[in-house]
């Protein structure tokens, strides 16, 4: 059996995701950049408010585990030891009746590599996956079944980090680019938000975004995530930065990180 901790309120779930997102990404506006800095916000320590035992088989998962607005929680799953290639992600419902898997297989599954996943607030589950020719959207309905498959428009030789998906269909990713692009484009940071048809919409200059080291990405775990806000018309990074689908920084909500326990 696993212990699974649930949130008794989904608004508190909401609030969790808001205060506590440690990411890398640093999104800035020049307008925003030239106003006095806000106030600090203060962290709270969130506990569990109960806890439920879940009747389902041990299973090994891998990353940060999302979840939906019924409390619906998703897994990355691995399907084969020592490789994140051929993975599936597991639905744990809520009420403890279903288990749901979600996976690229088949021929397809032959000619991709798995990115990240995606959840949006309704539970609709979404794949990043990488293919010789560029990166691709995989979407599946509630039975686990592929539905929806949508090359996106993003440049070439680019290392997927953050990847989100709203019910409206928009897009989200962030990341940086590899070796096989100039010199000048070497580790620099890349993020947009594209159309559900893929193609690109905003793409998000930032003069604060750091340039990753190409000799210490593969051994430095990436860190943080991100997040659409309470109806999915902002998105949420941190120190904290919330910007809107249109790409805007709407608000800056500096905090102090916590020491690890």
């Amino acid at each position: 059996m696993r212990q699974c901790l649930l949130h008794q309120a989904r608004q508190e779930a909401r609030d969790m995701i808001q205060a506590i997102l440690a990411a890398i990404l640093l999104l800035a506006g020049s307008a925003v950049g030239q106003e006095a800095s806000p106030p600090q916000t203060k962290l709270k320590p969130l506990g569990a408010a109960w806890s439920r035992t879940l009747e389902v088989p041990r299973f090994r998962d891998y990353g940060f585990a999302q979840c939906d607005n019924d409390g619906d929680l998703f897994f990355q799953v691995p399907m084969r030891p020592g490789t994140l290639n051929d993975t599936s992600v597991l639905r744990l419902s809520h009420n403890r009746t279903n288990l749901t898997w979600y996976r690229v297989s088949g021929d397809l599954a032959s000619k991709t590599w798995y990115t990240a996943f995606s959840v949006t607030l309704s539970g609709r589950t979404w794949f990043l996956e990488e293919e010789l020719d560029g990166l691709y959207v995989f979407g599946f309905d509630s039975d686990g079944k592929l539905s929806t498959q949508v090359k996106v428009d993003t440049p070439g030789h680019l290392g997927a980090e953050d990847f989100l998906v709203s019910d409206a269909g928009q897009i989200f990713i962030a990341g940086y680019f590899g070796e096989d692009v100039s010199k000048s484009l070497q580790g620099k940071h890349f993020q947009a938000i594209f159309e559900k048809s893929g193609k690109l919409a905003t793409e998000m200059k930032s003069e604060d975004a750091k340039d990753v080291d190409l000799r210490e990405v593969s051994s430095k775990p990436h860190e943080g995530t991100v997040a659409w806000g309470l109806t999915e018309t902002s998105i949420f990074f941190a120190w904290t930065i919330v910007i809107s689908p249109m790409g805007e920084v709407v608000r800056r909500i500096p905090f102090q990180m916590l020491a690890p326990v």
